[in-house]
């Protein structure tokens, strides 16, 4: 429920960003034409684009948690190798590590919009023309960023899986194993 709470929190940080940001953008950058365009009329088409992605990608994997647990396929895991018992207790965790997923993205669509707005109100009145580049160039680290963290994050709930599916195992290879001393104890 946190991470739901987080991941909302950052939809609406993001809207009032581009709402309250981009009408405070006065500068002006130079397009292919030799003219110039306002930077808010080329920045909001990336913004907005960024809000969207950000709203549909954390939609998905919440909807996916709830709707469609048994369909979805980290590499070569999936939920259907293991018994209905095991899945019954892997859900909770599945549905964690799906939340941590969608509040990564969210921080990553909060961040990409603030640092765009950011840049664009660092500059004079005429930004320079490879301010869009630099933007870009920006955007692929924090992306690498974000994929390596995603790794670690689905790495580590990959064995948090594993344990949890592991618990149902030991329980009844101990009950199975005492009930073989108490019926030694017995004889």
């Amino acid at each position: 429920m946190v991470l739901a709470v987080l991941t909302a929190a950052l939809a609406v940080y993001s809207y009032f960003e581009i709402q309250t940001g981009l009408p405070l953008l006065t500068a002006r950058i130079p397009t292919h034409s030799g003219a110039t365009a306002p930077v808010s009329q080329v920045l909001s088409i990336e913004v907005y684009f960024c809000f969207i992605l950000q709203l549909l990608l954390a939609v998905a994997f919440w909807c996916a948690a709830y709707v469609a647990a048994d369909k979805i396929h980290l590499g070569s895991w999936s939920l259907g190798r293991y018994t209905p018992q095991q899945q019954v207790r892997i859900l909770p965790a599945l549905r964690e590590l799906l939340g941590v997923l969608a509040l990564l993205e969210s921080v990553y669509f909060a961040a990409r919009i603030n640092m765009g707005i950011r840049e664009a109100s660092a500059h004079g009145r005429l930004l320079p023309p490879d301010w869009m580049r630099h933007l870009i160039w920006t955007d692929v680290e924090w992306l690498a960023a974000l994929m390596i963290l995603g790794g670690i994050i689905i790495y580590i709930y990959l064995g948090k899986f594993d344990e949890v599916a592991g618990e149902e195992n030991n329980a009844s290879t101990s009950a199975g194993s005492g009930s073989s001393k108490s019926s030694g104890t017995v004889n």
